[in-house]
């Protein structure tokens, strides 16, 4: 909602930061997702997201070739999601990965229908330039 824009400097900022992020164990860096099973949860709310639609605006996937993954771990790096589908899995579930869902919506009343409608408080959240709606 809003001005496009700013919506999109947004957006560019986020990418622009989330794909400086690298691979590792070493202070500053991110490591692999816990185990295989979680792997596979992120990686399945990642393409059920593409094939309904989404755009990727970084795909993480692409860790999982990477040089730490040759020697083990399940590595899934940075992914930004534009969905044009609130009702996408991705945009109602938590991931529990490194996963960053982005949903336009057209007014503020749906974005407070989206947050209020969520029932995991790690799922949702809005970014405003107006402190009165974020509070």
């Amino acid at each position: 909602m809003g001005d496009g824009e700013q919506q999109k400097a947004l957006q560019e900022k986020i990418i622009d930061k989330a794909s400086k992020i690298e691979p590792g164990s070493e202070a500053g860096k991110m490591g692999p997702v816990i185990d295989a099973g979680s792997y596979e949860k992120i990686m399945k709310y990642i393409e059920k997201s593409v094939e309904n639609g989404a755009e990727l605006l970084l795909d993480g996937r692409s860790w999982s070739k990477n040089e730490f993954a040759k020697n083990g771990g399940c590595w899934i790096g940075p992914t930004i999601i534009k969905h044009s589908s609130k009702e996408d899995a991705a945009m109602k579930e938590e991931i529990f990965g490194p996963v960053l869902s982005i949903y336009q919506v057209k007014s503020w009343s749906e974005a407070i229908e989206i947050e209020n409608g969520n029932p995991f408080g790690n799922a949702a959240s809005v970014y405003t330039t107006n402190g009165g709606h974020a509070e």
